[in-house]
């Protein structure tokens, strides 16, 4: 009976982890913004840590992209890893993002400066269209809103320069920082952006109910994550992605493959 027991409780967690792995859902979030002026919601598709997946369905994820609906797409690091030397599907994802929308914003993780053929991997990227966010920012221009996507290197690889970052940045337009590491967080420098969207974590990969990651790139018990958190008074956000793909080890649970679609709406 013990053994019935224990080997249908292994064909139950080993179902689950094949299914969080590879069935990859949309994480919906909200926060509001009085610097929207024109639009009442904009819409933002993050990508993170996708780790050269294999995608079992190009239709799928075809199909995510448009339920989302986004405006521009960021892709926050680590899109292969750093032993990897055939970039495929990465580079089938990118030419999903890219099928959908010009506005594909990216910024490099710890595995894309660890991988010895990453120069190959970006110039690949950006002659397919992928604005690389390399300590630059840029303006898109929605309805009569203008937004500042800022996009700072790895802090984790001490590639970041923030004040290079946000040279000549108008902070009275709603602004996003894009990166990969929560460790961008520990700079001395003032993050004024009143969003950033953050990945690396992968949430732990494996989670425990009611407690969260034991580890994570940031240590044992890591206060930062995965989710949204507010500081200043709620007039900065921060959400940290989980991510879609896996790296050391093939496995998520409790901890869903996922993208994630964050909505800003206009605060009256």
């Amino acid at each position: 009976m013990n053994l019935i027991i224990t080997l249908t409780t292994s064909l139950l967690i080993t179902a689950r982890i094949i299914y969080e792995v590879n069935f990859t859902k949309i994480n919906e979030i909200r926060i509001e913004s009085k610097k929207l002026k024109s639009i009442d919601e904009l819409r933002v598709l993050q990508i993170s840590d996708f780790h050269n997946k294999r995608l079992f369905s190009d239709k799928k994820y075809k199909q995510t992209i448009e339920r989302c609906n986004p405006h521009f797409i960021v892709i926050t690091g680590d899109i292969i890893s750093k032993d990897h030397r055939d970039f495929s599907g990465a580079y089938r994802l990118i030419k999903l993002v890219l099928d959908y929308t010009d506005e594909v914003y990216f910024v490099n993780g710890n595995h894309e400066y660890a991988n010895k053929r990453s120069d190959e991997f970006l110039t690949k990227i950006k002659h397919m269209g992928v604005n690389i966010l390399d300590n630059k920012s840029r303006v898109l221009k929605i309805g009569e809103d203008k937004i500042n996507i800022c996009g700072a290197n790895d802090a984790r690889s001490e590639e970041d320069d923030l004040k290079k970052t946000f040279h000549n940045v108008d902070f009275t337009k709603l602004s996003i920082l894009v990166s990969h590491s929560p460790q961008i967080l520990d700079r001395d420098e003032d993050i004024k952006c009143d969003l950033t969207l953050l990945g690396d974590t992968h949430g732990g990969q494996i989670r425990i109910p009611f407690i969260g990651a034991l580890f994570t790139s940031q240590g044992l018990f890591p206060k930062l994550q995965k989710g949204l958190y507010f500081f200043e008074e709620k007039d900065r956000a921060v959400y940290i992605d989980s991510g879609v793909g896996v790296h050391s080890l093939p496995i998520r649970l409790f901890n869903r493959s996922q993208v994630s679609l964050i909505k800003i709406n206009k605060k009256i």
